[in-house]
């Protein structure tokens, strides 16, 4: 495992395929940011991949990462910190959805 000692609490909500399409959250310390990535010991499943990870502070929410699975060589779980190229590749996703879905609406 990497670092041990907690930096803040992470929030993960998502909808793990063991769960029925029940919404879970659950809330922990990171242990270590590093290499634009965020290790926690939160609880997920598989399923989970690519639901947010945010802080939550009062009645403000961070959006600060993606969940992308467990590493195993950390025994840990991680996810990928947003960052400016993060969300350059995330804009192009949603152009480029956005122009399969015109497609497929002028074909009706």
């Amino acid at each position: 495992m990497r670092g041990t000692d907690p930096i803040r609490q992470l929030v993960v909500s998502g909808y793990p395929s063991n769960c029925d399409r029940q919404l879970l959250t659950h809330k922990k310390d990171i242990f270590n940011s590093e290499d634009g990535r965020l290790y926690y010991d939160i609880d997920v499943d598989y399923g989970q991949s690519g639901c947010p990870l945010y802080l939550k502070n009062e009645n403000k929410i961070e959006l600060v990462g993606i969940h992308i699975g467990f590493s195993p060589a950390d025994n840990i779980n991680a996810g990928v910190l947003i960052n400016n190229s993060v969300i350059e590749v995330i804009k192009k996703w949603a152009l480029s959805m956005q122009a399969s879905i015109k497609m497929l609406n002028s074909k009706e």
